[in-house]
């Protein structure tokens, strides 16, 4: 881009948070969709069709493309089952590195429980204690979370947004 055209400016500094607004958007719009009163086994097998196939796809045909065209692409795969393993398992590992959000929402939907535990007995106390312990785990995620399962480490810090954006439409927050 162009830094000395105004939007090129403008655009920059809404790249800085983005992907906060998406998490947040995602918790803030699931809590008012219908979804939200439905079982924990209905939640989990609809984000696995919605976001697992998807990212299970986008993985296998960027890993054909890479073992097929090796010298046009700017990371190595290798045919191996290890490399496979991996690729699955740690996003930031595989061929298809830029779908690691389709794993951390899979992640953040699967702790529903404990989101609704806090969310639907009008535990305010322990949502905050869960706002307590996400902000923890955001700013230190990166330096003792050594793995990187389902993008556990980079997305970490994203879990605060994701539950911020369901507090505040479970409580009606945006009023204020």
């Amino acid at each position: 881009m162009n830094p000395e055209h105004p939007i090129a400016n403008i655009i920059e500094k809404l790249m800085g948070f983005s992907l906060e607004v998406f998490f947040f958007a995602s918790g803030f719009l699931y809590v008012r969709s219908s979804q939200f009163d439905k079982p924990y086994s209905s939640l989990i097998f609809s984000k696995f069709k919605r976001l697992l196939i998807p990212y299970f796809f986008i993985t296998v045909v960027m890993f054909v493309i890479k073992l097929a065209l090796p010298s046009m692409m700017g990371r190595d795969v290798e045919f191996g089952v290890g490399y496979i393993y991996k690729m699955f398992l740690f996003p930031w590992e595989g061929p298809a590195r830029h779908v690691w959000f389709l794993a951390s929402l899979f992640t953040f939907f699967a702790l529903m429980p404990l989101y609704k535990w806090t969310l639907l007995r009008n535990r305010k106390e322990s949502a905050i204690l869960v706002l307590v312990l996400l902000f923890v785990l955001q700013q230190t995620a990166e330096v003792y979370i050594p793995w990187d399962f389902c993008a556990i480490d980079r997305s970490a810090r994203y879990f605060i947004y994701f539950y911020l954006g369901m507090c505040l439409m479970k409580w009606d927050l945006v009023k204020y």
